[in-house]
């Protein structure tokens, strides 16, 4: 886990150090909640101080159609199984998983 979280976060930093260069130190990153329904394109204008104003086309994603489905579960081990103790972390992949904008958007549950 620590590894998908670390290029994560590597990944991030290069989308806000490319934002920052592209404009001469000024720049910008703008997340879009991506209305209902199928994908498609969208467009959106912002002005900023000193009349400074950008215009840009943007592509969205549809949420994905279904329940999300576990691929695959193993501990961090690599294995199935856990203690008794607890303590084990567990990795799992899911797909059709829905775009989620905060954390308190999801619940697991196991049972």
């Amino acid at each position: 886990v620590t590894g998908v979280l670390e290029e994560l976060a590597a990944e991030y930093e290069a989308v806000v150090e490319a934002a920052l260069s592209a404009g001469g130190g000024d720049g910008v990153v703008l997340i879009v909640r991506s209305p209902p329904g199928a994908a498609g394109a969208g467009g959106a204008s912002l002005a900023g101080r000193n009349d400074k104003a950008v215009a840009f086309a943007f592509t969205y994603a549809a949420q994905p159609a279904g329940a999300p489905v576990v691929e695959r579960a193993l501990t961090s081990e690599g294995g199935a199984e856990g203690g008794m103790a607890g303590g084990t972390r567990l990795l799992v992949w899911v797909s059709s998983f829905p775009i989620v904008y905060a954390g308190e958007d999801i619940a697991v549950t196991w049972g």
